[in-house]
């Protein structure tokens, strides 16, 4: 899922807004082809990141 929408926030912000307005679960983030399952709740969303969800 693109994550432009949510660039500067923290993971566990994001979590929680994706989970209330769409009810997905973000299980992690893709950054440059790499996959970060369960980053840290201070981890930054960043431009170019995509969001790993289920629905």
């Amino acid at each position: 899922m693109e994550a432009s929408e949510y660039v500067g926030r923290r993971f566990m912000e994001v979590m929680q807004l994706v989970k209330s307005r769409l009810n997905y679960l973000v299980i992690g983030v893709i950054r440059g082809g790499e996959v970060i399952l369960n980053p840290g709740n201070d981890f930054v969303i960043q431009p170019g990141d995509s969001l790993l969800v289920i629905k």
